[in-house]
């Protein structure tokens, strides 16, 4: 059993007390001289690449062919070696022993100096946590792209001790705009932004240039000069690259708000002009002296562009008028209210239907965009109801349903209205009515959303309504529309609009 003196005992717990491996070599180095056992020796350690470096020799090292090696070991791992020249076998043993209990302390240093990295990245993960959850706090209850971004500049100079910084974002047209900055000139920065727009490899030369991405999104850059006397280091780059994060989070979030509060806006703009657009367009209840009226008009969005109208003239005779505004939405009823004010007034100055048809015509032309055109059917019936007068330009033929059955299709007229600045012929077609006559007015829109074909039959409707109530021929036509498009899967893609007139009087 191998014998260690109480001297040589108490030399080697002061292993425990280094501080590094170098320290530790030389407690190691000193017991080898204090208790002569080696004529001389040389200690090398390794580093973390398995790489050897000699760091003590004795005095008296002098290398001959006789000499011995053994590492420094502890749990399979090596920590380095000695290389010595023996006075005895004995001695040879205290080596071993020293250097077991050397392979302990390497060991016990090496698991000390990963505890302390770990603390040290622990709390500087901690503070960087800690940091990004106070920027959270005070981002989140930011509305706008610049008040975010000035927030985020003030963490950057907090956390990294920076003085110069540009936070760049894009503007609701896809160019870019500073939206926080400190330290740098208006010329520099403008500079910036052109070689962004061109090249932002160009700017990596003397600045650092982080993207602030959230996920697949792009929502700008921070831009930071280089430091060339204590270079940024990759953990300043992921905290930069983390502050990028959150302010694109950030930005995205509040272009969704400011984009939810825009489409919220348009809603209840489209709604009133909804509610509005309801009085512009007949209810189909009022009482017409001497006519039976019923009707219907689907919008195929909140507002539509089809006028259906009954105007009446100072002489109790009426204009009967249905028209389709190319396009859809409000820009359509917008040119369909204009449509329909001008025909109220024209009807108020007593004019007829070729005169309205010229007027309307030159008001579109003027006070539209060249591929803006309407489709318009009028019919006027005399005040005794014994005679109509019919234009059709360029709409959907407007039916004459005779008593014995006879259909008759209104067809003269002229191209589309607003297609010309001046239409040089317009002709209309005059028809003798009587009691039980239906008249018929309808637009694309109610063909097109009723039949995979595109034409409702409406001479086989016309052929049905007979003796029955016109409201509930229209109810019929609805039922039909609805159900056709339910069963097919057809959504609407015009507006649909229908006017039936029976002569009772």
């Amino acid at each position: 059993m191998l014998q260690i003196s109480p001297v040589l005992q108490e030399t080697i717990t002061q292993f425990s007390q280094a501080s590094n491996e170098y320290e530790l070599c030389e407690l190691l180095a000193d017991v080898l001289h204090a208790f002569q056992l080696t004529k001389g020796f040389a200690l090398y350690l390794q580093d973390s690449s398995h790489d050897s470096q000699l760091v003590l020799t004795s005095n008296s090292w002098n290398p001959t062919d006789d000499i011995h090696t053994l590492p420094i070991m502890h749990a399979a791992v090596k920590h380095g070696y000695i290389e010595f020249e023996q006075y005895s076998s004995e001695h040879t043993e205290h080596i071993k022993f020293l250097l077991q209990i050397a392979g302990i302390s390497f060991s016990a240093i090496m698991n000390t100096h990963n505890v302390i990295a770990q603390k040290k990245q622990l709390g500087k993960s901690t503070l960087v946590l800690d940091t990004m959850l106070e920027m959270l706090s005070d981002i989140i209850l930011q509305k706008d792209k610049k008040s975010i971004a000035q927030i985020a500049g003030q963490f950057l100079m907090g956390y990294m001790r920076v003085s110069s910084y540009a936070i760049i974002g894009f503007s609701y047209d896809g160019s870019l705009q500073v939206l926080s900055h400190n330290g740098y000139n208006e010329e520099t920065l403008n500079s910036a932004l052109r070689h962004l727009q061109n090249d932002p490899k160009t700017l990596m030369n003397e600045n650092i240039l982080v993207p602030m991405e959230h996920g697949p999104h792009l929502q700008g850059y921070i831009l930071l000069k280089d430091r060339k006397s204590h270079p940024y280091s990759d953990d300043d780059v992921s905290f930069v690259s983390m502050v990028g994060m959150i302010t694109a989070l950030s930005i995205e979030r509040t272009v969704l708000f400011e984009e939810e509060s825009r489409l919220n806006a348009i809603e209840k703009d489209l709604a009133l002009a909804k509610e509005i657009q309801q009085y512009l367009l007949p209810s189909f209840t009022e009482h017409v002296d001497g006519l039976e009226v019923t009707g219907l008009h689907v919008p195929s969005r909140e507002i539509g562009g089809d006028y259906i109208d009954i105007l009446h003239y100072s002489d109790k005779s009426l204009l009967l008028i249905i028209a389709d505004v190319a396009g859809k939405g409000i820009s359509a009823a917008l040119i369909m209210s204009m449509v329909k004010s001008a025909c109220s007034l024209l009807v108020q100055q007593g004019r007829r239907p070729l005169d309205i048809m010229h007027s309307i015509n030159q008001l579109v032309h003027e006070h539209t965009a060249s591929n803006t055109f309407v489709t318009c059917a009028c019919i006027y019936i005399n005040p005794q109801r014994t005679m109509i007068t019919s234009i059709n330009a360029g709409h959907e033929l407007p039916l004459l349903k005779k008593r014995n059955g006879e259909i008759i299709e209104l067809n003269q007229g002229c191209i589309a209205l607003g297609v010309l600045n001046k239409i040089d012929s317009i002709k209309q077609s005059e028809h003798n009515i009587e009691l039980g006559d239906i008249i018929c007015m309808y637009t694309d829109g109610l063909c097109d959303s009723t039949t995979v074909e595109g034409n409702l039959p409406m001479h086989n409707l016309l052929s049905e309504c007979n003796n029955n109530s016109l409201q509930s021929a229209s109810k019929s036509i609805a039922h039909h529309m609805n159900a056709n498009r339910n069963v097919q899967g057809i959504s609407m893609e015009d507006d649909a609009s229908l006017l039936l007139i029976r002569i009772v009087s």
